[in-house]
């Protein structure tokens, strides 16, 4: 990978590439960069960050071949505590770019 980052989300996509989002930095920073493997190639490339950081969420394949990222949490720097999402993204990955859905009704 070409960033560091644990409790991210990935996903495979129709044309075999694994979509690598979200997560932590080495230091605790929630992080909103993307990025795409290619297992032909053995090559990871940068592609356009999530609207939005966020860790501990789901990025799930939908039917035509877009990801929608739902939910996880980010960390409030005054308190420190967990404050969980309802926002909700969609990855195209014939146009390499994100936009925002309608949130969720609840945090997950």
């Amino acid at each position: 990978m070409n960033v560091l980052r644990i409790d991210f989300a990935t996903t495979m996509l129709t044309n075999g590439q694994v979509l690598v989002v979200g997560g932590f930095n080495p230091d605790n920073k929630e992080l909103s960069s993307a990025e795409l493997y290619d297992s032909l190639t053995g090559m990871w490339e940068n592609i356009e960050n999530m609207n939005n950081k966020r860790t501990h969420f789901t990025a799930s394949l939908l039917s035509d071949g877009k990801v929608l990222v739902a939910g996880g949490t980010v960390i409030v720097a005054e308190t420190f505590q967990y404050s969980y999402l309802k926002s909700t993204e969609l990855f195209d990955p014939s146009t390499g770019m994100w936009r925002h859905t309608d949130d969720m009704n609840i945090v997950r």
